[in-house]
């Protein structure tokens, strides 16, 4: 979800085509269309509920850490390569 640029509201499918959720998922078709035959079939409670549920949705600020947690550093040394040694076979 984007910002317009001068309304400062939602805008969706990327140079803010749709204003609306709704309006997104209508536009689309193709490898998504059984998605959007999906929604449009839903009754007005499920679509009510479905478009509450997206709304609140939010990219965290540090997808990274917020996601998959901090990066630690690994305690086991890095392999060393021998010069010649290789368990790697060939059939030549």
């Amino acid at each position: 979800m984007q910002q317009g640029p001068k309304t400062g509201t939602p805008t969706y499918c990327g140079y803010g085509r749709a204003t609306t959720l709704t309006e997104a998922i209508d536009a689309h078709g193709g490898e998504a269309q059984a998605s959007r035959d999906a929604f449009v079939a839903l009754s007005n409670e499920q679509r009510a509920q479905l478009l509450g549920f997206l709304g609140r949705l939010r990219t965290p600020d540090n997808p990274n850490e917020d996601l998959i947690g901090p990066l630690e550093a690994d305690p086991s040394p890095a392999p060393v390569a021998r010069e010649g040694a290789s368990s790697f076979r060939t059939n030549r």
